[in-house]
This record gives structure tokens, C-alpha cells and sequence, in this order.
């Protein structure tokens, strides 16, 4: 439908982007204590508010395949992935994709970090400087205080693969990147 508000109320009275924050959220395995966290917001050039959100790269599955299935054709679009080289050489790298949902003004940019939340599920130091919880669009969300976990960590920017002579990107390339314009919700 034309001119339809995508955070209108769902039939259990939760506004779409509510849903989508609270799907990535709850937890339904006792594997690690953090499903997904916010790592932060920026806005970019087109006066966008972006979210980004550390997930396991299944949770992200299981979101955009419930999205497809239960909402009209306009939700369903508003799922996408864009590329980014992440400020490296385009002639050393491929571009890393990110995959995003978009509305409203509003673009949740998910990103896979499987080993940044496995680290702060099992190191209740690191949890306790890292983690905090705030508010985004009337839920309650767990968030990353600062990033410096990635300093901690010193996660690998790129595959070890190398593919048509240039080194692909992931996700961590794309943290780092957009650290400097990320500010927590807290």
C-alpha cells in the first residue's frame, strides 16, 4: 500500500521497529549471554538515523526471512545490502556487503560479530566495562559503551582468501570504518 507508515502498530500493538529491536534481542539459546548489541548510531549524509547492530549472522537470517513472510510488499523491500570499501584501495579489495533494513528515515545496519559477543558472554570483566543497556524506540537494548573491544580483540579485517587477486572485506572492516561517526546510546 501507498503512503503506508511502516511503524504503525503490528496486531500485538508493538510498532514494526519495536519488533524488529526486540526480535534481535531476546535470547533463545543458553550458548552466549548477548544475542546482539548496539554498537551505535550515526547519520549519514541524506539525514538518515543509522543503528548498528552486532548480530550473529544467523539472527539476521531469521529476521529478514520472518520479514519476507508476514508483512506487506513495502517491508518486505525494505530490506537491501549495499556495499562498502570500508576507505580501503577498490583495487585491493572487494567491496564488503552490508546488509540493512530501512524506513522511515531510519536504517538498521547489521553486521556479524560472532566473536565479539562470545567474548563478552564469557568475560564478565570485559562484559562489565563494555556493555550497558539503554533505550532505542521504547525498548530496552543491550549496547556497546564504547567500541575499544575491537582494540582488545584485534579481530582480522579481512578473509584469509584472496579472490581475483584482491583481499575481501568483513564485517569487522566495516566496525572499524565506521567507528569515528558511531556515538553509543548510552
Amino acid at each position: 500500500m501507498q503512503g503506508q507508515n511502516l511503524s504503525a502498530q503490528t496486531t500485538t500493538g508493538r510498532t514494526r521497529d519495536q519488533a524488529l529491536v526486540q526480535g534481535a534481542q531476546s535470547p533463545y539459546y543458553a550458548v552466549s549471554s548477548i544475542r546482539s548489541a548496539i554498537a551505535g548510531e550515526y547519520i549519514d549524509d541524506d539525514g538518515t538515523r543509522c543503528v548498528v547492530v552486532i548480530s550473529n549472522v544467523n539472527d539476521f537470517r531469521i529476521l529478514e526471512k520472518s520479514s519476507r513472510k508476514r508483512y506487506s510488499s513495502e517491508v518486505k523491500r525494505a530490506w537491501f545490502s549495499f556495499d562498502c570499501f570500508c576507505g580501503k584501495p577498490e583495487d585491493h579489495y572487494h567491496a564488503h556487503f552490508v546488509n540493512a533494513y530501512s524506513f522511515n528515515q531510519r536504517r538498521f545496519e547489521f553486521v556479524a560479530g560472532a566473536d565479539i559477543l562470545w567474548h563478552l558472554g564469557r568475560t564478565p570483566s570485559a562484559y562489565e566495562r563494555v556493555v550497558g543497556t539503554a533505550e532505542l524506540f521504547g525498548v530496552q537494548v543491550t549496547t556497546l559503551k564504547d567500541l575499544s573491544i575491537l582494540d582488545e580483540l584485534a579481530l582480522a579485517e579481512e578473509y584469509a582468501f584472496v579472490r581475483d587477486g584482491k583481499k575481501t572485506l568483513n564485517d569487522i572492516a566495516y566496525l572499524n570504518y565506521r567507528r569515528h561517526l558511531l556515538t553509543p546510546l548510552l
